[in-house]
């Protein structure tokens, strides 16, 4: 978490993180419903999170455990692996928007790539076929 996310206002970050975290099961919030589900299927979500400041950020993460803190009774976190950062980090459930739905991770925790072996051979094919058999009648 940077210092722009501090999650209580006047409270310093160091308290914040050292407060008891509360993990929650099961909520009404959608964005907070759809973190829990994604949590308990592994799954990687991609959002826009802003930051602090304001500033927008799109990135997939991996929800590893939803809660809230101690002290700060209905604000929701998340802990995850951001793929950006390439590291855990917590974010504001409030401070997220979903760009798509759920998507199951593949292997290596990466998202599947669409297979594109075949496009440029295909694609040389309808171009150049054409003109192929012009040249060899």
């Amino acid at each position: 978490m940077h210092s722009g996310d501090n999650p209580g206002g006047s409270d310093t970050l160091d308290e914040w993180a050292q407060s008891p975290k509360v993990p929650i099961a099961a909520s009404e919030d959608p964005v907070v419903k759809k973190l829990i589900q994604a949590a308990g299927a592994s799954a990687t979500v991609d959002i826009i999170y802003s930051d602090g400041a304001g500033a927008r950020n799109r990135r997939s993460i991996k929800p590893i455990l939803v809660f809230e803190t101690e002290g700060y009774p209905g604000r929701y976190y998340v802990r995850a692996f951001c793929h950006l950062r390439q590291a855990e980090r917590n974010f504001r459930a409030d401070r997220i928007r979903f760009t798509d739905d759920i998507k199951a991770v593949g292997v290596g925790d990466r998202p599947a790539r669409p297979q594109t072996k075949g496009c440029a051979l295909t694609l040389a094919f309808l171009v150049l076929g054409p003109m192929l058999l012009l040249y060899l009648t």
